[in-house]
């Protein structure tokens, strides 16, 4: 880790509280010194196309590093002995003089005069020109606005200064609502144009930046469009790039920053103000350690509890620009098939397309189509934000398309069967089987039916991302951990020792009679009973040995079980070393396996899960896995089914 000159957080030794001196920024432009600056290939496009002396356009969603990366751009110009000017937009309103009685537009009283007027003000003093301006344009008094515009640029600029001349116009969105701002952005195009006629004006390069595509800037469709300048995307941080946020964490979490930064990005995807917003809460608090699971807790609090869609600005302002759109239900409408997982082509001259990326909600992938932007953004913008038909949390799409048509009904019959011989069971007492090995797969789907009704995790059916190893900690004392080398305990094993609730009763017993001495009383619960069953139910089987079944760092995994998994649940893959410490388990669901192209396919018995699992953060080797069923909800984990057999894998990374 290099030397850190700068303070970011220091320990007060009197109290331990933790000192924020702003390693991180959250919102804003950050300055061109600023340590979390994270260099993309955007800043050297943008640095050598101006200095061959093209025009730009940085024009993308907001709190994507735009005005951050104009600034840092700007500094290096000066460096290199460019004249710079950095004008913002929405600084003109502070420097309107009120100089005529033309026709005002909106609120703030503006008129075409004054706009200029306030415009010309503000680039006089970024050059820090003599000129007084207020003088200078009522002399101008003959040519109309735009004209004294261009005039000025030529004979207050260009003929004061030598050298090239970079003219930075920041927040041009806000001139989108203004009539008469057309003349403007044709008036740069003309300036460009010039270049042919007059050749002092290739001195002379425009920067746009803001939240606008290039088809907005002229409104008149009679007119001809701004059509000149390079376009410099601002991609999200790729994890080699956000390495630079490394020190910040390190610092104050020494040891678990590269692990801190892996599921950050897991959730945010490199968007720079989410990924610099949960940095930064994670290094101002004062946990010592941040599994994954608590940084997922942290996003939760952040991004995903109700609520936060408008109290959280960056949601809020993804959400008002589509819905404040007049291009909103079209927006939408295209949303909803990238919901749904159709792939939707990115076309450059869609409008509609066009504005929904300007949302930011979405981005283009390199194979040319559409997706939601990051993981946060799929849970908030779901399918319930976005109005779809069946949006209902309790809708599970992925598992409807898994199950054979007639799988509905034949499962409704199969539930009345289960139910009526459980009843004639529960009145002869006989105890209920519990379910082997080779159970059919009514046996499994009745069986394994689960008890816990506690509040799942908020999930979305198009979850797209790899999976991630997941840290768990703190498994309840009840739960079995056998070893490695040590077999499980079958759901097979006998009704003394696991009887079924039905078999509590005498079998001598009728129905209205009162329990004999000998039964045991039901203890009175003194808080809220657990949500998981009184036992745990079989364990997965192994599908096939996996010895031998690494490719391209990955492994196939496969196993089966009675059911599908329900939005709580979640498969525990354990990798244990055959010489070291167990690894963090991975915990997965269905619909990430789904997501590392894996497949869960019915069977005779239930189903079959095929995982790939990337091997890059195990050691090599050889190593044992296995699998169980376990619950997760906010408040708790709990095992829901015995950890399957072992098996080797050879990691030959």
């Amino acid at each position: 880790m290099p030397e850190i000159d700068w303070n970011i957080r220091k320990k007060n030794l009197m109290s331990d509280e933790i000192v924020t001196d702003g390693f991180f920024q959250v919102g804003g432009t950050l300055s061109d010194t600023a340590p979390s600056y994270v260099p993309r290939p955007a800043d050297k496009e943008l640095l050598d196309s101006i200095l061959r002396g093209e025009y730009c356009n940085i024009l993308n969603a907001r709190q994507t590093g735009k005005s951050s990366l104009m600034i840092r751009t700007g500094k290096q110009l000066e460096a290199q002995g460019v004249n710079v000017v950095i004008v913002d937009l929405d600084m003109i309103g502070a420097h309107i003089p009120e100089i005529s009685h033309e026709r005002q537009f909106g609120d703030a009283g503006i008129t075409p005069g004054n706009w200029y007027l306030g415009l010309l003000r503000l680039i006089r003093k970024e050059m820090k020109l003599k000129a007084e301006e207020l003088e200078w344009w009522k002399a101008q008094y003959e040519s109309t606005p735009v004209q004294r515009f261009t005039r000025f640029v030529k004979d207050k600029i260009l003929a004061k200064t030598s050298g090239q001349v970079v003219i930075f116009i920041d927040e041009i969105d806000s001139t989108l609502n203004l009539p008469f701002t057309d003349d403007f952005f044709a008036a740069i195009r003309s300036m460009f144009n010039e270049r042919a006629t007059n050749p002092d004006n290739k001195r002379l390069t425009f920067v746009l930046v803001g939240v606008a595509h290039p088809a907005d800037l002229i409104k008149d469709r009679s007119r001809t469009p701004y059509n000149i300048g390079r376009t410099i995307e601002l991609s999200d941080f790729t994890p080699q790039e956000a390495r630079t946020l490394l020190p910040g964490l390190e610092w104050v979490y020494a040891g678990q920053s590269e692990r801190i930064l892996q599921r950050v990005l897991y959730w945010t995807d490199g968007h720079p103000y989410l990924t610099q917003r949960v940095c930064e809460e994670i290094a101002s608090r004062t946990e010592s350690r941040w599994p994954n699971r608590e940084i997922d807790r942290l996003v939760t609090e952040l991004f995903l509890q109700e609520g936060q869609l408008r109290r959280e600005t960056n949601l809020q302002r993804v959400d008002d620009y589509i819905q404040g759109s007049e291009y909103g239900e079209k927006m939408l409408q295209v949303y909803r098939e990238i919901l749904s997982g159709k792939k939707v082509p990115d076309e450059e001259r869609s409008i509609v397309k066009s504005q929904l990326k300007l949302s930011g909600v979405i981005k283009a992938t390199s194979a040319g189509y559409l997706r939601v932007r990051n993981r946060i953004y799929e849970r908030v913008f779901g399918p319930q934000w976005a109005g779809m038909p069946d949006a209902s949390p309790e809708e599970r799409p992925e598992r409807t398309r898994q199950l054979p048509k007639l799988a509905v009904p034949a499962l409704g019959a199969v539930l009345l069967i289960a139910i009526a011989v459980i009843g004639y069971n529960s009145l002869i007492g006989t105890p209920t089987p519990a379910l082997s090995p080779t159970a059919t797969s009514t046996q499994a789907v009745v069986a394994l039916e689960p008890t816990d009704t506690s509040t799942p995790l908020p999930r979305t059916p198009t979850e797209t991302a790899t999976m991630e190893v997941v840290e768990r900690t703190e498994i309840p004392s009840h739960t079995p951990t056998p070893s490695p080398t040590t077999p499980s305990p079958q759901a097979t094993s006998s009704p003394t020792t696991t009887p079924s609730p039905q078999a509590t009763s005498t079998p001598t017993s009728s129905p209205t009679s009162t329990p004999t001495a000998t039964t045991p009383p039901v203890p009175t619960p003194t808080s809220t009973p657990s949500p998981s069953p009184p036992a745990l139910l079989q364990a997965p089987a192994l599908f096939e040995p996996e010895n031998g079944a690494v490719f391209s760092g990955q492994v196939r995994l496969k196993w089966t079980w009675g059911r599908n998994l329900e939005d709580h649940e979640r498969f525990a893959i354990q990798w244990l070393p055959l010489d070291g410490q167990p690894e963090d388990d991975l915990w997965v669901s269905e619909t990430e396996i789904i997501a590392s192209a894996g497949a869960i396919v019915p069977v005779i018995g239930g189903y079959r899960f095929e995982a790939n699992v990337s091997l890059a953060s195990y050691p090599p080797g050889e190593a044992h896995w296995r699998v169980a069923v376990f619950g997760d909800t906010p408040d708790r984990k709990y095992q829901i089914s015995q950890w399957s057999e072992t098996r080797i894998i050879v990691n030959q990374r």
